[in-house]
């Protein structure tokens, strides 16, 4: 057994790598994920160490310099990460349901973030509250998606937003508003903007980390099928391993301002998680029913934000998957 009580850096150092160690000797897999499981909640558990950021950080390190042959550190990284991934928060948690709906909207602090062609910030409301800002004067003026409009990103971040929760997709909420903010030229006014204010989210891109989406495919289907299902539905066409992330215990897809093509025909391909056919489990159909169940109630939320040639793709691509009981790559090669 490993023990359990750590005091400083060093001695955290060196559980992590007794715990390493002793995983590489075990003869399954589950023998290793015990193991490193082990040594995961015994950092977490120290007074020193009480955070699963500061644990993963030790012994992602130590597996990092510990990788040898022809496993990659970057699979050893992604199998220590496998171990420490929990379910995800369900839907009633606060944190999620946040809509920023009773915030005052005065943006006090902001700072870019990202490297996209849309400008994204980090801001800081005057309620203080944090988020991810996308104003629509910050995304290109040209069509960047073909039959995606320019200068509606902000629109379909809240349309797959809304989405997200009708089929239990946990993701960062986001609405389209207006928000203030001093203007830099002139102090004493303030400048309205359009846009999409997002649920700011701690973790790690896929990209970070090294993680494909076969790794999630292989490892979490479930999840591989969800977030599949999701994109599909919301016809993503730029879901690469930038604009997915693990934060929070789950995999969690975020930046949507590529989502709901006009018309289902070949697009610029960005497709982490919908260029694989696959069999609709049980669970998905019947989230696809309960949609169409809902078709007027989604309509009316939809259409004022995307347009209706985008809400009748959607369908198209819905009606596709509930009459074949299969999701595939059709709508966009």
């Amino acid at each position: 057994m490993l023990e359990t009580t750590v005091t400083n850096n060093e001695n955290i150092s060196a559980l992590a790598r007794k715990a390493y160690d002793q995983a590489k000797k075990a003869k399954t897999w589950e023998g290793a994920r015990s193991q490193l499981r082990e040594g995961f909640d015994a950092i977490r558990d120290s007074s020193e160490s009480s955070d699963r950021e500061k644990a993963l950080a030790n012994l992602g390190i130590v597996c990092g310099h510990k990788a040898s042959g022809s496993e990659t550190a970057a699979n050893i990284r992604y199998r220590f990460m496998k171990t420490i991934i929990s379910p995800p928060p369900s839907f009633s948690d606060a944190e999620h349901q946040s809509s920023y709906s009773n915030s005052d909207l005065t943006i006090a602090h902001k700072e870019k973030i990202g490297n996209g062609v849309c400008h994204t910030y980090k801001v800081t409301l005057k309620s203080g509250e944090t988020a991810v800002w996308k104003p629509v004067k910050g995304e290109p003026a040209d069509r960047k998606r073909k039959y995606i409009p320019p200068k509606t990103g902000a629109q379909r971040e809240e349309a797959a937003s809304y989405l997200a929760e009708w089929i239990g997709v946990w993701a960062p909420k986001a609405v389209y508003v207006t928000t203030k903010e001093k203007n830099s030229l002139i102090p004493w006014k303030e400048t309205q903007q359009k846009g999409a204010l997002i649920q700011w989210i701690e973790g790690k891109t896929a990209s970070s980390l090294s993680v494909k989406p076969s790794d999630i495919r292989e490892y979490y289907p479930q999840k591989y099928e969800e977030l599949s299902l999701f994109d599909n539905i919301i016809g993503n066409t730029d879901r690469h391993d930038g604009n997915w992330m693990i934060g929070n215990g789950d995999v969690i897809p975020i930046d949507h301002g590529y989502a709901f093509p006009e018309q289902n025909l070949k697009q610029s391909k960005n497709y982490d998680f919908a260029d694989q056919a696959f069999t609709l489990s049980e669970q998905s159909k019947t989230k696809l029913e309960n949609l169409m169940k809902h078709k007027a109630e989604i309509e009316q939320k939809l259409i004022p934000l995307i347009g209706g040639a985008a809400v009748s793709a959607m369908w198209e691509r819905v009606n596709k998957m509930i009459e074949t009981g299969a999701a595939s790559p059709w709508w966009h090669t």
